[in-house]
């Protein structure tokens, strides 16, 4: 089973989000079992209850939508912290060594799997996109884009380099 995980992914109250992921997402679909989660920042918390009931209709792709609580602009270097902690807190995947997850966004998605998963001996794979150089320049972002790295089993890049 493949497991996706993104907050760039098109939701009900942004059907065009995401796009790009949504249209990889379809074509690794079509070649193994998906199963997406879509994680969703959000700091109203009252909010939470409707977003965990959230499906989109015209995806073929099984989404479940997880709230994350997330500090806009200030908390960028521990907003990671909160996705993760979302994730064990409601995912509903199991994790199994043959479990594979692939993560397209190292920072601040790779880093939250990959925190959630640590130990499980489910498999990791992260994707680079061109805003995760952004976060290199942050020397505490750049540290847990590190972190993250080393523990998959693969990265792939859009980009000719990552450093």
């Amino acid at each position: 089973m493949l497991i996706t995980v993104s907050n760039l992914f098109p939701r009900p109250d942004q059907p065009t989000r995401g796009m790009y992921n949504y249209q990889l997402f379809k074509e690794l679909g079509k070649v193994i079992g998906i199963q997406n989660v879509c994680l969703v920042p959000e700091w109203k918390i009252w909010r939470w209850r409707g977003i965990r009931r959230w499906r989109m209709s015209e995806s073929r792709i099984p989404t479940q939508y997880i709230p994350v609580f997330y500090i806009p602009f200030i908390g960028r270097s521990i907003n990671w912290w909160f996705y993760s902690q979302g994730l064990k807190r409601e995912a509903s995947f199991s994790l199994k060594q043959s479990t594979i997850f692939f993560v397209p966004w190292i920072y601040p998605d790779g880093m939250a799997i990959a925190r959630a998963i640590r130990g499980s001996g489910a498999r990791l794979w992260l994707m680079a996109l061109g805003s995760d150089t952004f976060h290199l320049k942050s020397p505490v972002r750049c540290r847990k884009i590190r972190e993250a790295c080393e523990q998959a089993e693969g990265i792939v890049c859009v980009a000719l380099s990552l450093w």
